[in-house]
């Protein structure tokens, strides 16, 4: 019953995108219909899925650019040379599980800017503090303040 629900919300959502990309001749007015459509096509499909099908299906989608993340944010943290392998390891766990959960948020509310705002606002407030240091690091370094992995006053 879900895969037919989804088969053709899925059908509807190609059938507006290609009426846009081909009768539409205002690039404004069919970049509207499919933006539009993308919001009808994931609000069907995020309301037939469980929340655990929701979440499995955004974690599936996501991995590799949370991984991509996680690995960038990490390696910040390497650079200082002032933790060990096991505890970069741990911090590697904790901010992989946060950019997740931070990315199940923008997923599920794409759509719901004002219910995506405040779930993000209130996700940062358990934010661990690994990801806290290595995202002042990457201020520091956008300023030009490290230089070769030392904070240079």
């Amino acid at each position: 019953m879900q895969e037919n629900a989804i088969r053709k919300a899925y059908d509807e959502y190609n059938e507006k995108v290609d009426s846009a990309l081909y009768k539409v001749q205002n690039a404004v007015e069919a970049s509207k219909i499919k933006y539009y459509a993308s919001k009808e096509f994931n609000k069907v499909l995020m309301s037939i899925l469980t929340e655990k099908q929701r979440n499995t299906y955004i974690q599936i989608t996501s991995t590799p650019e949370i991984e991509a993340k996680t690995q960038y944010k990490i390696m910040l943290l390497k650079e200082s040379n002032e933790y060990s392998d096991l505890e970069l390891n741990k911090m590697k766990k904790e901010i992989y599980s946060y950019l997740m959960a931070e990315k199940l948020v923008y997923v599920r509310d794409k759509y719901d800017i004002k219910k995506q705002k405040e779930n993000i606002s209130r996700l940062k407030n358990v934010r661990p503090q690994s990801l806290r240091e290595s995202e002042i690091r990457e201020k520091q370094k956008a300023q030009g303040k490290i230089v070769n992995g030392k904070i240079n006053w």
